[in-house]
């Protein structure tokens, strides 16, 4: 971050910090004699009514200063707080972490907040205990007048560590030999580790080439409940209502049946929005400038809000005033390293979106270094995993995608898809970024390990 926020328009915006970053470089934010771009960026805890001192969560508040939906919470500088709540019984407008907020790794806990925000020199940890689960809910709708560029609803770091760790690390998929409808057995190609009863799946969805309408294939997805686990054989606590495999098109033409993947989407961090029907109701995570990012054996569903069709950003003039409200700000996505100047690591995530809404992009590092490795990304939409720029770093291994093929929208065509009406003003979408939106696993904008 660069000085004090500053006050911009229109009336009702909290203050902003005017960052600036290159395309070109791998260092983040930079000053503004280094670089020609620039991003207004809300300090969205700037209103605190509310202060935290040290101690249990539970333990700071009495009833009449219990945080709700209206209030904005700062742990400042000095202040580390355990967050022990079992159940939220509110919604809490934000809260705004300079010092050390932890989640108590040996109780079950649950948060109900529309944005965490955490700054420089701040620390989020939640590394719950294999006994214990930890729940974030992302509760609300972004407010444009606060925040034009809409930032808010979701957990948002301009620095400072996020650590956010769950402790069960399942195998995130594996290949089964067999998925026929009304089996209530899986056999997979090896022994699953840390699947328990109780536990999720998503099978990848059969491919029914035949035309639906002229809009394309049809492609079931399955999620699934697991009754036990008896080395590769996974018993389902319901019969499977379609038939699950995969299509190898060898030789061409002469399409053959290959297995299929199922996706281990349970943890016990889950992060996830209250009403992700609602676009503006979706949270999502992004990390930024200085910020220490771990993010490791979460479930995250229901986040991320930019969708396929195109791009449309706030515009500022030159003293940071919105002048237009965008209405398909880019960047909001489910898991975002956005110019990161330090290693990121995301690992063994699973990353849900079976909402219908057109999303763009799962899981995305632009412009910055850090691993993507064993994730499960289950999207309908664009892409699930994505480099954005071409200036990214470091290895994406070992990930899988389910799911795709919702990102076309247009009619289907034996050569592609009809995306003219969702092409830029030059017939483009390259021109601005705005690509991967036709239903890929992946999208790289320049060739890493994999």
């Amino acid at each position: 971050m660069f000085g004090d926020p500053v006050n911009v328009g229109p009336v009702g915006s909290l203050p902003h910090w005017l960052m600036y970053h290159s395309e070109d470089s791998d260092m983040g934010m930079l000053p503004p004699s280094t670089s020609p771009l620039k991003e207004w960026v809300p300090d969205l805890a700037n209103n605190a009514n509310l202060i935290a001192t040290s101690g249990n969560w539970s333990e700071i508040w009495n009833a009449s200063t219990t945080p709700g939906a209206s209030d904005v919470v700062l742990i400042p500088m000095d202040a580390t707080v355990t967050y022990d709540v079992a159940l939220a019984s509110a919604t809490i407008k934000t809260i705004g972490v300079k010092g050390t907020l932890i989640f108590d790794p040996t109780k079950n806990t649950q948060l109900k907040v529309g944005t965490i925000f955490i700054y420089e020199g701040g620390s989020l940890i939640i590394k719950p205990n294999p006994a214990s689960k930890a729940e974030i809910i992302f509760s609300g709708t972004v407010n444009t007048t606060e925040d034009p560029g809409q930032y808010s609803l979701g957990l948002v770091a301009v620095g400072g560590n996020v650590d956010i760790e769950g402790s069960n690390n399942p195998t995130p998929f594996l290949h089964y030999t067999s998925a026929e409808a009304g089996a209530s057995t899986l056999t997979f190609a090896a022994s699953p580790v840390n699947w328990q009863a109780g536990d999720e799946l998503i099978l990848a969805g059969n491919i029914d080439l035949n035309q639906n309408n002229n809009q394309g294939p049809v492609i079931h997805e399955e999620r699934v409940s697991i009754q036990s686990v008896s080395g590769n054989n996974v018993t389902l606590s319901a019969p499977l209502q379609y038939t699950h495999h995969l299509l190898n098109e060898t030789p061409a033409n002469s399409y053959q049946r290959v297995p299929g993947i199922a996706a281990h989407i349970t943890r016990n961090v889950l992060i996830h929005s209250e009403n992700p029907a609602s676009l503006m109701s979706r949270g999502h995570i992004m990390v930024m400038d200085q910020t220490s990012a771990t993010v490791k054996n979460v479930q995250l569903e229901g986040l991320g809000r930019t969708t396929n069709y195109p791009l449309n950003d706030t515009k500022r003039d030159s003293s940071g005033n919105a002048i237009t409200i965008g209405t398909n700000q880019r960047g909001r996505y489910p898991l975002h390293a956005h110019h990161v100047t330090l290693p990121f690591d995301f690992e063994n995530n699973a990353i849900v979106n079976e909402a219908d809404l057109q999303l763009r992009w799962g899981l995305v590092n632009h412009n910055s270094f850090g691993t993507m490795k064993g994730n499960a990304g289950v999207w309908k939409g664009g892409s699930a995993i994505v480099t954005e720029y071409g200036t990214e770093t470091g290895p994406v291994i070992g990930n899988a995608a389910i799911g795709l093929g919702g990102g076309f929208v247009g009619p289907w065509w034996p050569n592609g898809f009809d995306d003219g009406a969702r092409n830029d003003s030059n017939g483009n979408r390259l021109s601005v970024y705005d690509f991967g939106e036709g239903g890929l696993g992946f999208c790289l904008a320049r060739a890493l390990w994999m």
